[in-house]
């Protein structure tokens, strides 16, 4: 189990989401500000492909800032998705590959939120 607040650096600003909601394998977290709002899902579950069993893992942030008067309201959502075969895999390779994938994301950020594919 997470902790019941998590901390999401944006921008260099520590933000200190608050678990609101926890069943069913899924945990919510959520940050209300004057300014913004953040929402944070997990989500663990088991689904059937192919005649296999995956063990799937999502991550879901929505970010909204509020508008002003000078500035409309923005929103922003980023989500990940992994998923291994059950049984037989080892999740420590399926972190590997994650981090591997964050560091090339990362790099390439700018790029890719431009449109480059």
């Amino acid at each position: 189990m997470l902790a019941n607040t998590l901390t999401l650096t944006i921008n260099g600003v520590a933000k200190v989401l608050e678990r609101i909601r926890e069943e069913g394998g899924q945990s919510t977290y959520k940050l209300d500000s004057a300014t913004e709002r953040l929402l944070l899902k997990i989500r663990n579950n088991e689904e059937k492909s192919n005649g296999f069993v995956n063990v799937r893992s999502n991550v879901y942030l929505e970010h909204w800032i509020f508008a002003t008067s000078t500035t409309p309201e923005l929103y922003y959502n980023v989500s990940q998705t992994f998923r291994r075969r059950f049984p037989g895999t080892d999740p420590a390779v399926l972190v590997y590959e994650i981090a591997a994938l964050a560091t090339l994301t990362n790099a390439n950020a700018t790029a890719i939120c431009g449109g480059a594919v």
